[in-house]
């Protein structure tokens, strides 16, 4: 295992990665401690380390592990199993995101979801939001749930816990969250009008 080294393997994807969490805090999708990102290069994954302001993180910062450890890394955030998981499970996605956006989480506190097909892109891009049932964090049930929710959907809800959404490319899942808080923007928008 490999931590905190600027030297790793991916300075790129580091500096993608840190830029990721720097405009999910600046989109108000996560704060301080919350959330968590990874992508995978190869058969070594990135992933943000435990507790960290994913707004104020330095390449160096991010904890590497290989794709084919099931424990992770020591130092990685406490949603490693999750990541390695959905890694695992799903050889297609290179990128996952996992953060706190507030209209999905006020969306779902009231037993919805947002309705994706409200705007093309929402339909094409996210699809139908599978909603994943309260696990505690960083469990095995929590990952198993999440992989077996992005068999059917790029993104889902974490009820209490978030949003995940993973992608081919670190840009496409940190797209999906932003427009997965947009559509719930609009959803709320005509509830509340």
């Amino acid at each position: 295992m490999e931590a905190r080294t600027a030297r790793a393997p991916g300075r790129k994807a580091r500096l993608a990665l840190v830029a990721a969490g720097a405009r999910l805090a600046a989109a108000g999708l996560l704060l301080a401690g919350e959330g968590n990102l990874s992508v995978r290069t190869g058969d070594t994954v990135l992933i943000t380390p435990a507790g960290a302001d994913k707004g104020h993180l330095a390449a160096a910062d991010l904890v590497s592990f290989n794709v084919s450890e099931s424990s992770g890394a020591a130092l990685a955030s406490t949603e490693v199993r999750l990541h390695s998981a959905l890694y695992h499970r799903h050889p297609w996605v290179k990128a996952v995101v996992h953060a706190h956006p507030p209209r999905v989480l006020a969306l779902a506190a009231g037993n919805r979801l947002p309705d994706c097909r409200l705007t093309v892109e929402g339909e094409r891009d996210l699809g139908t939001v599978v909603l994943v049932g309260v696990f505690p964090p960083g469990s095995q049930q929590l990952a198993d749930a999440v992989t077996r929710a992005v068999d059917h959907a790029p993104a889902c809800v974490l009820d209490r816990h978030g949003a995940v959404t993973v992608g081919e490319t670190l840009e496409s899942a940190l797209r999906r969250m932003l427009l997965l808080e947009r559509m719930a923007e609009i959803e709320g928008r005509g509830i509340d009008g």
